[in-house]
Parts: C-alpha cells; sequence; structure tokens
C-alpha cells in the first residue's frame, strides 16, 4: 500500500484514473509533457511524475473523450 499521508491528492484509483486520462489527453493533443510510455509506470512513478494534471487547471480535460477508430482499407 502506498502512503498518501503526506500528498496533496490522495493516491486513490479514482485519480490514477484521472492522471491516465488526462495524460492520454494531452499525449494525443501533442503535449511534449507527457511521455508516451507513461502507461507503462507504476501506480506510485505515474503519480509522482504526472500528479501535475490533477490540478484545477486540467479540469477541461476531464470533457474530451478519445475515439479509438480502426480504419481498414482493403
Amino acid at each position: 500500500m502506498i502512503d498518501t499521508s503526506n500528498w496533496e491528492y490522495p493516491c486513490n484509483a479514482y485519480n490514477l484514473n484521472r492522471i491516465r486520462h488526462r495524460c492520454e489527453v494531452l499525449l494525443y493533443m501533442g503535449d511534449a509533457s507527457v511521455h508516451y510510455s507513461f502507461n507503462d509506470l507504476s501506480d506510485e512513478e505515474l503519480y509522482e511524475e504526472y500528479k501535475w494534471v490533477l490540478s484545477s487547471d486540467s479540469d477541461c480535460l476531464d470533457k474530451i473523450k478519445i475515439k479509438k477508430v480502426v480504419h481498414y482499407n482493403a
């Protein structure tokens, strides 16, 4: 279990999912501050590296949905 007592935001499943979603949106938008391998990080590493996306300045990213569509032309 990760000790989150001294963290600004609790490191729980809800916030980790928010971080993953916001990182995915920023990566899709071409933001260079998010590395393409962010999903390969452990929960603690992900939290430590990208907790800045939990700030209220990034709340607008929650409204963006990315559709993963595969087009196949035969």
